[in-house]
């Protein structure tokens, strides 16, 4: 007994430990299956709720995009309806027959029992004491929740249904007119004028208590009497949950093809959202934010601004691979859900989503995310920002194990477990040479300055001259070789293998070895180096902690530990140091450590790299044949050094300057960017 205790105690301070020094930066939860529904917005707590067609909804913040509750229940059959009650704690969706769910707690009951019709429209009382619902038997049902009881029904209805803000009347349309109907006696207060087409929008004003609004071709304000007070041409016809107003900004908005559309009552303006995916359905959260759907995506967009504010959706299923460009920048993930998506590293916003007809077992992305990389058994795609469609290529005659670009975006490698590695040409697309190398290679890796190639070739490590394309270097090892990378130098490699567990450090000016032996037996795949060519990051196997080692010592320096589903992949942003994971669920989330707080991405972008390097505590530095500025950026994004650098005359920065990862930029007279990335040892 005392044994285990005393694991569990060990257990729960390694996650205690793991879950200090990191915060989210962002996350994207994983999205509905199917096409969305209905949405229905919680204003208290800026939550928002979406029931899909397989019958599986979530609530999510909209404060920090993160899925709150998820439900699982297998509500086969419903979603096509829902709205919120007056406590936010309880909310309503109809398919076939309705249910009660708890979003905070996570539980559902049963409302009203299943029958053979469907659910197309509902509302409740805001006590939530009366439903009433529409079937598709064009049946208008009034239930009583307290007594489990229908207490009124309605025939001929030809429009959703919706009930005053207190309760006391119902609006719906019936036999192409809107009906306002008193609840208590079931008599017809007021009809209004026959309209052209049953109205598929209908509601009360939430700004004036004796004012409708009813879509039919176009939107219309009505007042009691029946008279119209405003009127709107509509470019398409707006569904049940497709029109809302905005809390105390007395704007109408309406979902249409080309977006959302805008109206002010007070002075007849309208104006246009653009949504790239068109909207179905809308619904406001808050005096600024409108939460828009145009099938499987929810967007968020700001009114005032009128822009787009990010995407609630991430994938459906399990991440397979995920990775940041090289300049951190830009994060790109896979999924088994057949899908590739591409992220603003820093903000969380999702600017692309690419489909696929298989599951993609690994991936690249260029350094400004121009160029993406795929791959599933022997086919081979590439992605460029002007399509996307992927261009289908040839070559590979066995399963291909990975895809990597190098430094410059020219080229990317290919391995297989054929046995070969192909360097294609980023431009034409076409091989630009075959290595001959004689075993199954499961990676390759370029030297930062991207003279080099490394590669496991059976019980050795081979570096080949990019250039020339001959060997280089041959060094043997013993063990399984899970992972390799060189040093931002480019002096040294460290190596992960198995049997036993190890980081190895080779240095190739002398043939030297370091070794450290890991404890705890981790998998050594996927490592990553960080900056300061010192630690790594390991992504999880069994668990959901990604593990930082000093790979000197072989000892775990720093933890990460997501509370949420299991970590199915990982990558490290080499340049802020924060670090993305995949989750079985789909969701992508974005940690940084509280060391890396405040750090901007650093400004590096361009055609070729700057030559630079360290020497003797200096940086030398030499810039290319034209004028232009050097700024130099400590690891943290601040720029320490900056002066006016003469064509192709060498700079030296004075030392000697404290050992760790060093960013440097040319900015020639023409704004054109150069950069390299150099690394100071003690």
């Amino acid at each position: 007994m005392k044994i285990l205790l005393a694991i569990i105690s060990l257990f729960l301070a390694d996650v205690a430990s793991a879950q200090s020094g990191w915060d989210v930066l962002w996350s994207r939860v994983s999205g509905p299956s199917d096409i969305v529904t209905c949405i229905s917005a919680s204003e208290r707590d800026q939550s928002v709720f979406t029931a899909s067609l397989n019958g599986e909804g979530g609530y999510w913040s909209l404060k920090s995009g993160e899925r709150a509750q998820r439900n699982r229940y297998g509500l086969v059959g419903l979603g096509k309806c829902s709205a919120f009650l007056e406590s936010d704690s309880e909310l309503l969706a109809g398919g076939q027959g309705i249910v009660s769910w708890n979003p905070f707690k996570n539980t559902y009951a049963q409302v009203v029992n299943w029958a053979n019709n469907t659910v197309l429209s509902l509302d409740a009382t805001p006590n939530g004491n009366l439903i009433a619902y529409i079937t598709d038997d064009w049946i208008l049902h009034l239930f009583d929740r307290g007594n489990a009881a229908e207490v009124g029904t309605w025939s001929n209805v030809q429009g959703p249904v919706r009930f005053s803000p207190d309760g006391r009347s119902l609006l719906t349309g019936i036999n192409r007119s809107v009906e306002l109907i008193d609840v208590a006696s079931h008599h017809i207060i007021h009809r209004y004028a026959q309209f052209l087409n049953p109205p598929s929008a209908l509601g009360f004003s939430p700004l004036r208590s004796d004012q409708i609004y009813v879509e039919d071709h176009g939107l219309f304000v009505l007042d009691t009497s029946g008279t119209v007070a405003c009127q709107w041409p509509l470019s398409t016809e707006a569904d049940n949950n497709a029109i809302a107003y905005s809390p105390g900004r007395q704007i109408i908005a309406a979902a249409i093809i080309g977006g959302i559309q805008l109206m002010k009552p007070s002075d007849s303006s309208v104006a246009l959202i653009q949504t790239p995916m068109g909207a179905t359905l809308l619904s406001f959260i808050g005096i600024d934010t409108i939460v828009v759907t145009g099938g499987s995506d929810v967007s968020l967009y700001s009114i005032l601004q009128r822009t787009y504010l990010g995407s609630l959706n991430s994938h459906n299923w399990t991440i397979r691979n995920i990775a940041f460009s090289p300049d951190g920048n830009w994060l790109v993930s896979s999924s088994r859900d057949q899908s590739i998506m591409v992220w603003e590293a820093q903000s969380g916003i999702r600017k692309r989503l690419l489909t696929c007809d298989s599951v993609q077992s690994c991936l690249s992305v260029s350094r400004d995310a121009s160029f993406i990389v795929s791959a599933n058994s022997d086919t081979l795609r590439f992605w460029s920002k002007a399509s996307d469609s992927a261009q289908v290529l040839f070559g590979h005659t066995g399963n291909i194990w990975s895809a990597t670009f190098s430094p410059d975006d020219t080229s990317f490698v290919t391995t297989s477990e054929s046995g070969e590695m192909f360097e294609w040409s980023a431009k034409s697309l076409e091989i630009i040479h075959r290595y001959d190398i004689a075993h199954a290679a499961t990676f390759a890796c370029y030297s930062h300055s991207g003279e080099m190639i490394g590669v496991p070739e059976g019980s050795d490590f081979v570096i080949w001259d990019r250039l020339t394309h001959q060997r280089m270097k041959t060094i043997p090892y013993t063990g399984f070789l899970l992972s390799a990378e060189f040093t931002s130098d480019d002096r040294r490699i460290v190596f992960g293998r198995a049997a036993p567990y190890q980081f190895e450090i080779h240095n190739l000016d002398n043939d030297s070895l370091t070794v450290a032996t890991v404890s705890g037996n981790p998998w050594l795949y996927g490592m990553v180096l960080m900056p300061g060519d010192r630690n790594v990051a390991i992504p999880p196997l069994t668990d959901s902690i990604v593990r930082i080692f000093d790979c000197y010592t072989g000892k775990i320096v720093d933890s990460i530990y997501y509370a949420g589903e299991k970590i199915t992949s990982a990558a490290l942003n080499a340049v802020t140091g924060n670090v993305a994971i995949g989750c079985d669920d789909g969701t992508v989330v974005v940690l940084k450590s509280a060391a890396s707080a405040g750090v901007q991405p650093w400004p590096m972008h361009s055609e070729e790299p700057l030559k630079a390097y360290a020497n003797r505590g200096r940086i030398t530095i030499t810039p290319p044949s034209e004028r232009g500025s050097v700024y130099v950026y400590r690891s943290d994004g601040r720029c320490f050094y900056s002066s006016q650098a003469q064509a192709g005359i060498a700079n030296y920065i004075t030392g000697p300057l404290p050992a760790g990862v060093y960013f440097v930029v040319f900015q020639s007279e023409s704004g054109e960017r150069r950069f390299a990335k150099v690394s100071m040892f003690e």
